[in-house]
């Protein structure tokens, strides 16, 4: 079975795409709609034959896996793709620690210039030779780590002209599965999640290490 890949040009109402409860209050952010792709994987094996060109500002890319490779590997692609990366944000409910490897090589590379990752709670328990690892890695970089009662899977990554989103049901672990993923570029979205990422390496959210 082929790729399956259909392009609309639609009229699509604004669309509400995120939401977060901080105390008391929620945040939203309201989208205008996309040039939209969607994609279901069959037969491609890699990423790269998934994404040759990477998606255009105002693209959104709906996208369902067939198991044949995992979340971070698309992340991989995508740093690599873009020569450097100015920042990236990884939000994931556990982290395995050959991708956390791969992560920190990057960085050690001049490939990404800025990290922050934050995991759930259960991370520390379920794999504390890797969380001891990431945490010690950022920290002696001066990069950003928080743990709270996080379930969001969320990557955010720019090259100061593209602003990519990467959300959907994968963890930054190995993804046998089939998954759900919706990739995004548009300045706005990325600076919703940076935003609300921001505030719990900033002070007070939940519980921190």
């Amino acid at each position: 079975m082929k790729q399956q890949s259909f392009d609309f040009e639609l009229n699509i109402p604004p669309l509400m795409v995120g939401k977060t409860e901080k105390s008391a209050k929620q945040k939203s952010l309201i989208t205008r709609g996309y040039n939209r792709e969607l994609l279901r994987q069959s037969k491609m094996d890699t990423v790269a034959e998934v994404f040759k060109t990477l998606p255009k500002i105002g693209d959104q890319v709906h996208l369902i896996t067939n198991g044949k490779y995992d979340l971070f590997n698309l992340i991989h692609h995508f740093v690599e793709k873009m020569g450097v990366c100015n920042e990236i944000y990884l939000s994931t409910w556990i982290f395995t620690k050959q991708y956390s490897k791969i992560l920190i090589k990057l960085f050690d590379e001049g490939k990404i210039k800025s990290i922050g990752v934050v995991t759930g709670l259960y991370y520390k328990h379920r794999d504390v030779a890797g969380f001891n690892f990431l945490t010690k890695s950022l920290y002696e970089r001066g990069q950003k780590y928080h743990a709270f009662k996080n379930h969001a899977k969320l990557t955010i990554l720019n090259d100061g002209e593209n602003y990519y989103t990467i959300e959907g049901s994968a963890n930054l672990t190995n993804n046998p599965r089939t998954e759900q993923l919706v990739i995004t570029n548009d300045k706005d979205l990325y600076l919703f999640n940076k935003e609300w990422i921001d505030e719990f390496f900033n002070g007070d959210k939940n519980e921190s290490i």
